[in-house]
């Protein structure tokens, strides 16, 4: 089993929901995903943890990453157009630095970060579902 709930196509308003947790006490993490944003220039909401610990989010042009208190942002990096993207946001630390990530949008990295404080990341808190 996949441990991955969810009917297809996925339509506007739709989610996807795992039946097995994911343990938070991670080094790295890769988020994917592929949206057909119809919203124009609103915020939208592309992935959020039931619990809040996780977020990715649109607001205008600006693409946000929120993990537990810590929030990145992409400015101008996202077109607010309806056109299929593939979004990708990396992460990656070890020992006591803040470690390094980025936002890739349809293969180009379009923005790099360092400012995420590991301790928010690599955290003995939640379970995610």
């Amino acid at each position: 089993s996949s441990g991955i709930n969810a009917e297809w196509p996925l339509r506007p308003g739709d989610y996807v929901q795992s039946t097995e947790p994911l343990q938070v006490d991670l080094n790295a993490f890769t988020i994917s995903m592929w949206v057909k944003d119809t919203k124009g220039n609103t915020d939208s909401g592309y992935v959020q943890a039931e619990n809040g610990f996780l977020r990715v989010y649109r607001h205008r042009s600006t693409l946000y990453l929120q993990v537990g208190t810590a929030t990145t942002q992409c400015a101008s990096c996202i077109s607010t157009d309806s056109s299929l993207k593939h979004i990708v946001i990396t992460w990656s630390g070890s020992g006591s630095s803040n470690g390094m990530g980025a936002f890739w949008i349809n293969g180009v990295k379009v923005y790099t970060f360092t400012n995420f404080n590991k301790n928010y990341v690599i955290a003995s808190g939640p379970t995610i579902y």
